[in-house]
């Protein structure tokens, strides 16, 4: 039998879940002038889309510790898209386990909790 690869896409309950259980880190790609508008998820790490590829590559000196690849990645944005364009370029770069969240509304309607920023 095969193992089916996990899904790219996390149902929003499930990444508050693992978001607040500490079992996924969860990663906010929006630009810094959204957060300021809106906040972020609480926990959430911010890295906005443009610096993610340094960000997660552990030879560069912007490199974030906090990534690792052996860590759950659950990702959202303002609509869904450039969390998608994350996922790929994470995976291509050797993460394996990626998760795209969606939107940021998406996080909030399922209970997650937002912090100014």
């Amino acid at each position: 039998m095969f193992r089916q690869p996990p899904s790219p896409f996390f149902r929003p309950e499930d990444a508050v879940q693992r978001g607040m259980s500490g079992t996924a880190l969860v990663i906010d790609v929006r630009e810094p002038d959204e957060l300021a508008r809106t906040g972020k998820a609480k926990g959430a790490l911010h890295i906005p889309m443009g610096r993610l590829r340094a960000a997660a590559n552990p030879r560069d000196p912007m490199f974030n510790p906090r990534l690792s690849f052996e860590t759950t990645l659950a990702l959202y944005c303002g609509s869904g898209g450039r969390a998608q364009n994350a996922r790929k370029m994470l995976e291509d770069m050797g993460y394996k386990d990626v998760h795209v969240i969606g939107s940021f509304d998406d996080w909030i309607s399922a209970g997650g909790t937002v912090v100014a920023t």
